[in-house]
């Protein structure tokens, strides 16, 4: 579902990565987008996509190309298993 509309919203890449909370390893999708795009509005649209076909709710952090990230995204664009690129 989140491959199939990431380009829609200016998606270049997406992983899924996991992270690691004291009460379990939890399923996090990382979406890299290219500069310039609305980072709020690629979130909003594609959570609210999954809500209205799927009726569920996935962890979802959009990032923007060439930006400083916080450690754990840096992690993520660095390890994590990249499942869509366009």
């Amino acid at each position: 579902m989140l491959s199939a509309d990431a380009a829609r919203h200016g998606g270049r890449r997406l992983r899924r990565a996991w992270r690691e909370p004291p009460d379990g390893a939890k399923r996090v999708y990382v979406l890299q987008v290219a500069e310039g795009v609305n980072l709020l509005g690629a979130f909003a649209g594609l959570s609210g996509r999954l809500w209205v076909v799927l009726q569920e709710r996935w962890p979802l952090e959009v990032v923007a190309e060439g930006e400083s990230l916080p450690p754990c995204q840096a992690a993520a664009m660095t390890i994590a298993p990249q499942i869509w690129s366009s």
